[in-house]
């Protein structure tokens, strides 16, 4: 595990950044803040459906963030930062069969766990960093505006601080700093 964070909502559920280019969620089976026993209820990547890197190894998931945090909005999206350069956003589906354990359910941010199950999927996933073309720096960092549930920055070891807004598009960040000469951005 290398980042985890929980969302917003009444049910928040924690997200789980890892290895092999995964995601995991997941939440407590009852809402009402009793002790009670955790479940997964949703997961994106591994053998499944892990994007092709551009360095030719093992995907890595580095760093999540939840889009609905400070708001607890119902439909909350993942941005998550990767290791051969690239973001990707998640956003929650409601589906069944993804694998989990028979008492998963589908990811409800206002109501406890139903009897569906659930799984994240792409929203959009697109190179963000880079240091000259083919050469592609981690992106230790990435995190949501808490007041504009569209807006993103990233922060990698190219020394670069990313401003991207998702109604806008992916191509190229509204704003671009360079932080820092020589050394990476960890945080933002």
């Amino acid at each position: 595990m290398l980042d985890s964070k929980w969302s917003g909502g009444k049910c928040p559920v924690l997200g789980v950044a890892g290895m092999g280019g995964t995601v995991r969620l997941i939440a407590m089976k009852s809402c009402d803040g009793s002790p009670g026993s955790l479940v997964e209820v949703g997961s994106f990547g591994g053998d499944s459906n892990v994007h092709p890197d551009d360095g030719g190894t093992t995907d890595i998931c580095l760093s999540l963030d939840w889009s609905n945090r400070s708001t607890g909005c119902a439909d909350p999206r993942l941005v998550v930062s990767h290791l051969h350069g690239s973001v990707s956003i998640l956003k929650l589906r409601a589906s069944t069969g993804y694998g989990g354990p028979p008492e998963a359910a589908t990811v409800s941010l206002d109501s406890e766990p139903s009897s569906r199950s659930s799984a994240l999927e792409v929203e959009h996933h697109f190179t963000a960093h880079t240091f000259a073309p083919g050469i592609v720096p981690e992106v230790w960092i990435a995190a949501w505006n808490c007041h504009n549930d569209s807006v993103f920055c990233t922060g990698a070891e190219d020394g670069k601080l990313k401003l991207w807004d998702i109604r806008t598009g992916t191509s190229s960040p509204i704003v671009s700093v360079e932080a820092h000469s020589g050394s990476g951005v960890t945080t933002c």
